[in-house]
């Protein structure tokens, strides 16, 4: 699996997340569908933060736009932030998420019709092989949904990913 089928793999999990949060009937099922959330959105920081965004910067390539993508990073982080501090299904909790859902879909539809493009071309098949590697390499991967849980870290707290 190359780097961005990893991260095309991420989008595709987080998006079928944050819509069974969207649709959650109870406290506990938003709980557990945000837990999961929380860890596909630390698995997919990984993979594009610290290894395909650095790997762009590095080569030269696509300086404005790494920078955007890092912003939609911290937007995304912001919603989980905010839907994390409100009350599970309030109206507060109902607008983070759908404002979540919206940046999330809109971040993967951008960086897989535009960005992915580009990168595959701006960035040597060695180098792609390396960041693959590394991707296939991580705890998240092997574990197929998310980063590792961490003991005694609540995965809602905060809404961090990482």
């Amino acid at each position: 699996m190359d780097i961005f089928e990893h991260a095309r793999s991420h989008h595709r999990r987080a998006v079928r997340l944050v819509g069974q949060l969207q649709q959650a009937r109870s406290d506990a099922q938003c709980s557990e569908a945000f837990a999961r959330l929380q860890e596909e959105l630390r698995a997919h920081e990984r993979v594009e933060a610290e290894l395909l965004y650095p790997a762009l910067r590095d080569a030269g390539a696509m300086q404005a736009e790494v920078g955007g993508l890092l912003s939609e990073h911290t937007r995304i982080k912001a919603l989980s932030a905010r839907a994390a501090a409100a009350r599970p299904r309030s109206e507060q909790w109902r607008q983070a998420v759908d404002a979540l859902a919206a940046s999330l879909s809109r971040h993967a539809s951008d960086e897989e019709s535009e960005v992915f493009p580009r990168a595959r071309e701006a960035v040597g098949e060695s180098l792609l092989d390396e960041l693959a590697d590394a991707a296939d390499a991580s705890p998240s991967a092997r574990k197929g949904n998310g980063a590792p849980h961490q003991p005694g870290r609540e995965a809602h707290a905060g809404g961090e990913w990482i």
